[in-house]
């Protein structure tokens, strides 16, 4: 195929390596030509074109021939002049032929602003190759022939033919979770290093075997990865609601690193550690039960208030209730109830056991035959092995003995949790000692009844009555945590429960808060931890509307709609937490409102409901309450809007920081080395000094970081589209291959779309923007550069001076607090991580402290001697 190509006036023709622009010239940006403009007007170069693209500045056109994109960039660095020497009235999708005019450009305005009136003409095909540009160098008048463009047809990658039960993988394609997958699998050490791999609602988790082969920050610069997080050798991959997918892109990767030979050490953990790991671990794939019993239980609720449904209470009536009312309420009760069988299930497989063993076990130990009616009421006529009723602590069964007023006994475990995860793991490990020392024919006749036989009676007689003791307590202080007056130990919750789902703790506490409204006990808590995380929503929402920073505000707003529903890891780890101050003041925006929430009474009375903007109407049965949450809902978020509002900065202040840096290394040598310290003083306001003097310098550089930051978000944006484009093309054709009555012709174009389909020239667009904003400033830059490097080096020699003197190493530690003071507009826009100050003091604080308190006593005594 051949296209003509035609002079859109009179103008000279020059090979593209002679542009005064490296990166039109280089070829980098597509091969092409390019014209020296000699008149205003300019037309369309081909016989019939569309318009794709009419950039704002209108410096910049893409027109499709054929198939054969064609950029036209009129000028270089006019897209620094904001479209003033540009008159058009061309419109995207837009016809034009060649008589058509398609600008006029002021080229004396050009001359004025010393701009090259060159046009590079750059040509690009998404379907077919472009064989040959054919031209010579030299002057045209307007509609000359310049230039002819060969194309062929790509060649079109080989299909084999499948039958109906085949399956045709795509060499070259990758689904966007098994990317993720895949770097991910690189990063831990591939299948080597992990014991095993599960999630929950929003995080990745692997049990790992040598945390030295663990590549921490790799993973982090992961894209959909959020953060990481360590309990024990548990390693926490936070991902968001597309963690179940990604591990199970996982489970499905077949990685040679998995066959490579390496020595793998374990690491040690503590076993609080390993205790923690496993309840997440136990805990994580539950919460869609729960969730869904919530919402179940809503749904119920809702149809008793407005009279559509029987209220069946404790469910001893069902004879006289109506089909409906009794489906329903079968729907509400038994995802709550027999929770526990479901946490015994997945500690069972958790362990390693087998998961039908963890259903059997889990089975007995809700079984309602151990449930009776009319036990003995009097703690008096209690006795071993009678059916008891304790209406103080709602405990029904066989009497064991009694602890105090409280009764053990042989039960049914309904709508408890631990006893089924100690059951589950005991089955487990159970489960492998009869494998280590039976046959394996005794094992295949007599092992699965010993595990349960071994399970069910130390759980039944002993380990059950301590673990439902152990309930007990929690339930008295979690009760007591309520009772706090004002409602300081909500609010207190509130506070610290951003800072636990962090770490990964708050799975547990979580369920420990269940276990009294699993019991029929309303709770202030489930409130508290909830308006918690709608707080740091509003503050995400907050620094969306606050920030200069477009990449910043891409995050939040791309954050923002999982934290609606329910899932706040990418706003607090994408968002709030890298600034630090965001996140702390929306944990103070928690603090504010669940007092209030408190004071207000409102209770919550079903465990773990609907997620998110669903909480309000899936987390209580009253109307009053969910009217009464939802405005506390508006009201946290409101308050933490506000804050950012107030507090949010794009970034901290580089003379403030490091004044509070000298402020820091100052007091500590007055405290043991006060001899240095008219010394230090004169070098500390020297160095102050540089800081002061540069501090214009600095926010200038700041804009043009912003513009810097602002052109990649545009560029990623672009990316992001490109990406899901092609990830829905790769499922399309998955789609076809799992067709029976495949269509090879189809499939094969299907996958020369896929692996040509790109936007590079949109991309390019803002790369050019980019060279010229980084031309434009690049004298700021290099001076900033050069006042960096000296001002870090004056810190560096004063900090070496500090530790000459004192001989304390540890100060060296201070260096990277002048980094990040230094830094701090990079840092600001995530171009740079903050540096890691001591946690403590450097030089023994305690020590420090106790010879400045002798000192002043001694002086005290000394005063009153003379």
């Amino acid at each position: 195929m051949e296209i003509k190509v035609y002079a859109p006036q009179d103008c000279t023709l020059k090979d593209l390596d002679k542009s005064v622009d490296q990166a039109f010239a280089s070829k980098s940006m597509g091969d092409g030509f390019l014209l020296v403009l000699e008149q205003k007007e300019f037309y369309c170069p081909f016989e019939k074109a569309k318009v794709n693209l009419v950039w704002e500045t209108k410096h910049a056109y893409i027109l499709e021939n054929q198939k054969l994109n064609l950029l036209i960039h009129c000028g270089i660095d006019s897209v620094n002049l904001k479209g003033k020497p540009f008159k058009t009235d061309l419109k995207t999708n837009d016809i034009v032929k060649k008589e058509n005019k398609l600008f006029e450009v002021n080229l004396e305005k050009f001359k004025k602003n010393n701009i090259p009136n060159e046009c590079p003409f750059i040509f690009s095909s998404d379907e077919n190759k472009i064989e040959k540009i054919n031209y010579k160098e030299g002057k045209y008048k307007k509609g000359d022939l310049i230039c002819t463009i060969e194309l062929v047809q790509k060649d079109k990658p080989e299909i084999i033919q499948v039958s109906s039960t085949e399956k045709l993988a795509l060499v070259k394609s990758e689904s966007k979770y098994n990317a993720v997958a895949r770097k991910i699998l690189e990063n831990v050490g591939s299948f080597i290093n992990f014991k095993q791999v599960y999630n929950c609602m929003t995080r990745v988790r692997f049990r790992i075997i040598n945390k030295c082969l663990v590549n921490e920050n790799k993973i982090k610069e992961t894209k959909m990865v959020k953060g990481i997080n360590w309990i024990g050798d548990e390693l926490q991959i936070i991902v968001g609601a597309e963690s179940a997918n990604i591990k199970e892109e996982i489970l499905r990767i077949k990685e040679e690193d998995s066959k490579k030979e390496v020595q793998v050490q374990a690491q040690k953990t503590t076993v609080g550690q390993k205790i923690m790991g496993g309840l997440s671990g136990i805990i994580g794939p539950n919460i869609r039960v729960l969730v869904a019993s919530g919402i179940l239980a809503l749904i119920y609720s809702l149809l008793v208030q407005f009279k559509l449904a029987k209220d069946l209470g404790d469910g001893t009536n069902m004879q006289d209730a109506d089909v409906l009312s009794v489906v329903l309420y079968a729907m509400t009760k038994v995802g709550i109830l027999l929770v526990g069988l479901f946490f015994c299930i997945t500690s069972t497989k958790y362990f390693g056991g087998n998961y039908l063993l963890g259903v059997f076990v889990g089975l007995i130990l809700v079984s309602r035959f151990f449930m009776a009616k009319n036990g003995i009421t009097n703690p008096d006529d209690y006795s071993v092995g009678k059916f008891v009723e304790n209406s103080q602590y709602g405990s029904k069964g066989w009497f064991l003995f009694s602890i105090g007023d409280y009764p053990v006994v042989v039960k049914s475990y309904e709508g408890s949790v631990l006893p089924f995860v100690f059951a589950g793991f005991l089955a487990a490990k159970l489960e492998k000692l009869f494998k280590k020392f039976l046959t394996p024919s005794l094992e295949m006749v007599f092992g699965s009844g010993l595990v349960v036989i071994t399970t069910i009676l130390p759980v039944l007689f002993v380990f059950g009555p301590a673990l439902s003791l152990l309930e007990l307590g929690v339930t008295k202080v979690i009760s007591g945590v309520e009772k706090i007056p004002y409602g300081f130990g909500p609010a207190i919750l509130a506070l610290v429960w951003q800072p636990l789902v962090i770490t990964g703790l708050h799975v547990p506490i979580n369920v420990a808060i269940g276990i009294p409204v699993l019991k029929g006990e309303p709770t202030l808590l489930y409130p508290a931890n909830t308006l918690a995380m709608f707080a740091q929503i509003g503050m995400g929402i907050g620094i969306a509307i606050f920030t200069k920073n477009k990449n910043l505000r891409r995050v939040s707003i791309a954050a923002i709609p999982s934290g609606i529903f329910g899932i706040t890891e990418p706003v607090i780890y994408g968002v709030n937490l890298p600034k630090i101050k965001p996140f702390l003041w929306a944990c103070v925006a928690a603090f504010l409102v669940t007092m209030l929430s408190t004071n207000l009474d409102l209770k919550q009375d079903i465990p773990v409901g609907g997620p998110g903007i669903f909480y309000p109407f899936t987390n209580f049965t009253k109307v009053k309450d969910q009217i009464l949450y939802f405005g506390m809902v508006c009201l946290v978020m409101g308050v933490a809007i506000l804050f950012a509002f107030l507090f949010y900065k794009e970034r901290f202040d580089e003379t403030k920081y490091s004044t509070n840096i000298f402020r820091k290394v100052s007091r500590l040598l007055k405290l043991k080395y006060n001899d240095l310290s008219e010394e230090n003083l004169k070098k500390v306001n020297e160095l102050k000094l540089m800081f002061k003097e540069n501090k214009k310098t600095f926010k200038e550089y700041e804009k043009y970081i912003q513009k810097v930051v602002n052109l990649n978000t545009k560029i990623s944006n672009i990316e992001d589209s490109e990406a899901n484009k092609k990830n829905k093309m790769y499922l399309k054709i998955q789609k076809i291959y799992n067709n029976p009555n495949v269509n090879i012709e189809k499939v094969n174009n299907l996958i020369v779309k896929y692996e040509e389909y790109n936007l590079e020239n949109q991309k390019n667009l803002f790369k050019d923007k980019l060279i010229n904003v980084e031309n434009d400033y690049k004298e700021l830059a290099n001076r900033v550069k050069s006042i960096k490097d000296t001002t870090l080096t004056k810190c560096n020699e004063y900090i070496d001076w500090v530790y000459k003197n004192t001989d304390k190493k540890e100060f060296n530690e201070y260096k990277n607090g002048f980094w990040n003071a230094i830094n701090s507009v990079e840092i600001g826009y995530g171009l740079e991580e903050l540096m890691v100050l001591p946690n403590r003091a450097v030089i023994n604080k305690e020590v420090l402290v106790r010879d400045s308190f002798k000192t002043k006593v001694s002086n005290m005594f000394a005063k009153k001697g003379k």
